[in-house]
């Protein structure tokens, strides 16, 4: 049975707030604006994030919104460096998240 690694739990929760904090305030690219981060997973040895993530705007698939974040992947991992505090960053890589399929909203009539 595995063991329960609060640590990384913590890594997590901190490697989320920065990411949304610097795609909500210091992203130059437009197309970043709507994206949300769902969730982060480490690896025990916390050298790999898998960094979910979904977007507000219905008309963009999961291709575009990964090459947006693919060509942020350097100012995000270095805006990740200047604030995490482990002894090295975790190699991101994003995902679509599969749970989170926006629906659009009803019309009001």
């Amino acid at each position: 049975m595995p063991r329960d690694f609060p640590r990384s739990r913590r890594v997590e929760d901190q490697i989320q707030r920065i990411l949304s904090d610097v795609l909500r305030s210091q992203a130059r690219d437009p197309r970043l604006a709507q994206v949300i981060i769902t969730a982060v997973k480490v690896s025990r040895d916390l050298s790999v994030a898998r960094v979910f993530v979904t977007s507000l705007d219905l008309e963009r698939s999961g291709d575009e919104l990964l090459d947006s974040l693919g060509r942020a992947a350097g100012f995000l991992r270095s805006a990740l460096a200047a604030e995490l505090t482990v002894r090295q960053v975790p190699e991101q890589v994003e995902c679509p998240h599969p749970d989170c399929r926006l629906a659009p909203l009803p019309d009001d009539r």
